[in-house]
């Protein structure tokens, strides 16, 4: 009613007419009645409008159907299985160099074929640096004493560290990106090939 009572007091002061006649009550109190009604119905009005465009919007908004939410799903399902390997990847960096072994700045990936072998034998409870080195590729960029360097921790690995090397290794390979999410991708969009090859050559 305050609100009411200002614009009344607004409206009336600067339409400069229509003003209550102080020695007549009836004629104020009418007159404060009229605007207290127009008042209230402007106030309705902009509600109506208000709830009508929220109702015009959720018609329009745009429901993909069952095919496309399935397409968003894999598309999702995929994109966390990333988010999660590197994650973990992090975690696992971040242990070794806690631990004072230096594997990561030697090896491109530190969850490839060549890392992984080496780290499940430290996991496994190997302490010799050269046996755990010569499970690495010989397609490897750093050289056996570099490799043997980074490793020469391995002779004090905590077990709680081997521990939770060969846990965090697990978590990793569980998931890793599987080969079904793509074929499952690849089947729903093979009736669809001529809009994906399309996009596919969009520049960008």
């Amino acid at each position: 009613m305050e609100r009411v009572g200002t614009v009344l007091e607004t409206n009336v002061s600067e339409a400069g007419r229509s003003r209550p006649d102080v020695g007549n009550p009836t004629s104020g109190a009418s007159l404060v009645q009229s605007w207290a009604a127009r008042a209230q119905e402007r106030l309705s009005r902009r509600r109506a409008f208000s709830k009508a465009a929220r109702i015009a919007e959720l018609i329009l908004s745009f429901v993909p159907d069952v095919e496309q939410r399935l397409w968003r799903t894999l598309t999702h399902t995929r994109y966390q299985r990333t988010r999660d390997k590197v994650r973990l990847q992090n975690q696992l960096e971040a242990l070794l160099e806690e631990a004072h072994i230096k594997l990561s700045s030697l090896v491109s990936d530190l969850l490839g074929a060549s890392a992984r072998r080496m780290l499940k034998a430290l996991a496994d409870g190997e302490t010799d640096p050269a046996a755990v080195v010569a499970l690495a590729d010989q397609r490897l960029r750093a050289t056996p004493a570099e490799l043997r360097d980074a490793l020469g921790a391995c002779t004090e690995f905590n077990p709680v560290y081997r521990r939770l090397v060969s846990g965090t290794c697990g978590l990793v390979i569980d998931r890793a990106d599987r080969p079904e999410l793509d074929q499952e991708t690849a089947s729903l969009l093979r009736e669809h090939q001529d809009a994906v090859q399309r996009l596919a050559e969009v520049p960008g």
